[in-house]
């Protein structure tokens, strides 16, 4: 990891504020090339293991919601089917009402 893609991963990186500025101090102060290489690496593991964790978050989310829209849509299906069936019954019992009015009036 170079000192660019080191930083960007400090600057945007889940590291609290005070770790960071411990790196950045050991980076700073070090002379070792192996020292800096193993920092290097500490951060871009840390910053794939936070992508990780986002990506599964968020495909988790995404799950989540799809199964709530699914269950909305059922939900919502359900009462207009009942709406329809009610209407069906109402518009039944209208004609029924129709057909004993004019048997009445015979």
């Amino acid at each position: 990891m170079n000192r660019e893609e080191l930083l960007d991963a400090l600057r945007h990186g889940s590291l609290d504020r005070d770790t960071k500025l411990m790196i950045i101090d050991l980076l700073v102060l070090s002379d070792d090339p192996k020292l800096e290489e193993e920092i290097g690496q500490l951060v871009s593991d840390w910053h794939q293991a936070d992508q990780a964790i986002v990506a599964a978050l968020l495909h988790r989310f995404d799950e989540i919601a799809n199964k709530y829209n699914e269950q909305e849509n059922s939900a919502q299906s359900k009462i207009r089917k009942e709406t329809l069936s009610l209407a069906d019954d109402v518009s039944r019992e209208q004609e029924i009402k129709k057909v004993r009015d004019i048997i009445e009036t015979l």
